[in-house]
């Protein structure tokens, strides 16, 4: 399937597999904004967790801002149907961007708190991301996630 949206070029998207795997370092999670504002949340998650599994084994400062937005747009795109994983995924964007971008982790806060009930530790709730995370790459859907 081809991807086009505003800026973004055609990207080739597949289930299990992503060509361009160099590009998605950058381009990763705005193919999955464009395919979430489309209305193609599946496919939108799936761009996100490719995106945030190679953004997390890199280490420049732009790649952890990136992270941060990464971990907003899950959030986003899981608020209507997994409070609870958005919820985890917002407080990621706010860890992130808390030191960096301020303004940012505001906009995470606001999410955070129309979804959240704040009880969970922050480390269950990074497990429960790496694991979302990981159900999504080896082909799962969001209700077969388990923390």
């Amino acid at each position: 399937m081809f991807v086009t949206c505003g800026p973004c070029t055609p990207w080739s998207v597949e289930r299990r597999r992503v060509r361009h795997i160099e590009h998605y370092r950058v381009m990763g999670s705005n193919i999955g904004r464009c395919l979430f504002l489309m209305g193609r949340t599946d496919e939108a998650l799936l761009c996100y967790a490719k995106s945030f599994e190679i953004l997390k084994a890199e280490k420049s400062e732009m790649n952890v801002l990136n992270r941060g937005y990464a971990s907003m747009w899950i959030g986003e795109a899981l608020a209507s149907t997994d409070l609870g994983m958005a919820a985890a995924f917002y407080e990621r964007a706010i860890e992130v961007w808390s030191d960096r971008i301020p303004q940012r982790a505001d906009e995470a806060l606001r999410a955070l708190s129309s979804v959240s009930h704040l009880g969970d530790s922050r480390a269950a709730k990074r497990l429960t991301c790496e694991g979302f995370v990981k159900s999504r790459l080896a082909g799962g859907r969001r209700d077969e996630h388990s923390g």
